[in-house]
């Protein structure tokens, strides 16, 4: 009985086609050619043919370059074939093998003696000496993992590779998709990865492009640079800086471009390699469901048109999901949906590196509407909770781990869903990043001359608790992603989400840890001083907290 890679039992396959060097190891779909179910009589054909469909289903799931799967019920004397691609599945007549024994023998003599093009698998992809090679122009990539995977058959059957190519160490995402060609013509992803050239912070940037084959198109994209998945954060920094960046390249693609992604997502918001500088870890990908905006006289703003209803439906604005819609999308409906995508990621990890939540089933959580699309309910908690009553929402949904960023949340949502017929902008949304940013740099600064404090106690005094600071986190301080000054057509090829170099007075080499950073607040220091003992130390930490009080908000200039 062919099974699925993870061992779970499927089906009984009645006949298993598959190639000759496999015949005594056939225990998974992954091997399967062709599938044949069998029926006791004629009458029996929609069950062999439902059968069919999940045979089908299986060997999508097992065989990821699978281009389309080719199988027959056998229902008595009578048989039908079935065609399965990505678009669906096209059913062939019924006939008698006994009777028209013709189309049954050229379907068995085919699917055993043709070549593998013949049968649907992808003969780009090249295995030698145990390694997986895949073709693109001419030109081989060696894949070295399988980043993700679509498998639904109604679908694009997205697949992303981590590759490189043999005679280099340089890294590469291989992006491979189904599209169906539509009779009015719609910018292709390759269209919009053009266009976005030399938008720093929007990625990976298109390197070769192949595609092919009318009405159903096979589109595959080499790409630069290599994201990592936001659950793969080494600390809340970069988790934030990842997400600022994002939002930058946004605002960047919109307003240097005119394009729109509209598809903000979990998978369409990443970090870049471990180690990049502040200003550098977000990257926004996947431009599939962008539009190219066009100019609106009402609200005087450019939107994309009314009928680009897209998304992904946990991170579609509550605006888009009302029913019979006739909103555009625009810009901050996608900055909405990155408030979603934070929300998500706090309530399913439990701490950094892609620690998972344990026993934690978002779509069973305070956020489940969100995946089921009951939008009064999604437009009650983001719209008309109080913030008291949206806290003790958060309270429920998130991981402990994230306590620390709830009033960030709770100030995104003021602004993003709580002001009716307010259009929020980029530097708003930043501007609360910022804050909280510079927020949790100061409390690091806090508790680091505090430790400092209780280590060396004046002569005499109690000595203070200590806190011991863990170098989980450690890393600079977060700096806020600004744009860089100018429209001139000669820099919007290298625009870039850099810092600036003179972001704070502390110093970068300050230990950080998650622990330890609940913003120390100016009663709280002021006892902590005269616990020391010492007059000097409370007038010290009076002047610091009104330092802090008259420190100008940090300032954004727009592309």
């Amino acid at each position: 009985m062919p099974t699925l890679p993870d061992g779970d039992s499927t089906q009984f396959v009645g006949i298993a086609l598959v190639e000759s060097d496999r015949v005594s190891k056939v225990s998974h779909w992954a091997d399967v050619v062709c599938d044949v179910q069998i029926a006791a009589d004629a009458e029996s054909m929609p069950q062999a043919l439902r059968r069919l469909h999940s045979g089908a289903a299986s060997v999508f799931a097992a065989q990821a370059t699978r281009m389309y799967h080719v199988g027959i019920a056998l229902a008595g004397d009578s048989f039908q074939l079935a065609y399965y691609d990505r678009s669906g599945c096209v059913l062939c007549g019924v006939f008698n093998v006994h009777t028209q024994p013709g189309p049954f023998l050229r379907a068995v003599m085919g699917l055993s003696l043709l070549d593998d093009s013949y049968v649907g698998k992808d003969t780009s992809i090249i295995l030698r000496d145990g390694r997986r090679y895949v073709a693109v122009g001419g030109v081989e990539y060696e894949i070295v993992e399988l980043l993700s995977f679509i498998s639904d058959i109604l679908s694009k059957g997205t697949i992303c590779w981590r590759c490189r190519r043999p005679d280099t160490s340089e890294q590469f995402v291989i992006k491979n998709r189904w599209a169906a060609l539509s009779p009015s013509y719609r910018p292709s992803e390759g269209d919009y990865l053009r266009k976005a050239a030399g938008i720093d912070g929007v990625g990976p940037q298109l390197r070769r492009v192949f595609e092919d084959q009318p009405k159903m198109e096979l589109r595959r994209f080499v790409l630069q640079p290599c994201g990592r998945p936001l659950q793969d954060f080494e600390s809340k920094d970069e988790l934030l800086g990842g997400f600022a960046d994002s939002i930058v390249a946004h605002e960047r693609l919109y307003e240097a471009r005119g394009i729109l992604h509209c598809d903000i997502s979990d998978n369409n918001v990443m970090l870049r390699d471990r180690g990049a500088p502040p200003g550098h870890r977000g990257l926004l990908v996947d431009l599939d469901a962008a539009a190219f905006v066009q100019y609106d006289s009402k609200s005087e703003t450019n939107l994309a048109p009314i009928s680009h209803d897209v998304g992904t439906l946990p991170f579609m604005a509550c605006e888009l999901l009302l029913p019979h819609s006739a909103a555009p999308h625009a810009p901050w409906h996608d900055l909405e949906s990155f408030l979603y995508v934070l929300m998500s990621i706090c309530a399913t990890c439990s701490g950094p590196s892609n620690t998972p939540r344990p026993d934690f089933d978002i779509e069973e959580s305070p956020m489940g509407p969100w995946y089921t699309g009951d939008i009064c309910r999604k437009e009650q908690v983001m719209c008309e909770y109080d913030d008291k009553e949206f806290r003790a929402f958060l309270d429920e949904l998130f991981d402990p781990y994230f306590d620390d960023l709830k009033e960030l949340v709770v100030d995104l949502r003021s602004i993003l869903t709580r002001m009716p017929g307010l259009q929020p902008c980029h530097g708003l949304i930043l501007d609360i990043f910022d804050r909280h940013m510079k927020e949790r740099e100061d409390a690091r600064a806090d508790s680091a001359a505090g430790s400092q404090r209780d280590e060396s106690p004046p002569a005499g005094s109690p000595t203070g608790s200590k806190r011991k600071l863990s170098s989980r986190d450690e890393q600079p301080p977060p700096a806020s992603p600004r744009d860089r000054e100018g429209d001139d057509a000669s820099e919007t090829s290298s625009l870039s989400s850099s810092t600036s170099s003179s972001r704070s007075s502390h110093d970068s080499s300050h230990a950080s840890d998650d622990t330890a950073l609940t913003q120390v607040s100016s009663k709280e220091g002021l006892e902590r001083a005269r616990a020391d003992g010492s007059e000097e130390g409370v007038e010290e930490h009076k002047a610091e907290v009104a330092a802090r009080q008259v420190t100008p908000p940090l300032k954004r200039r727009r592309v």
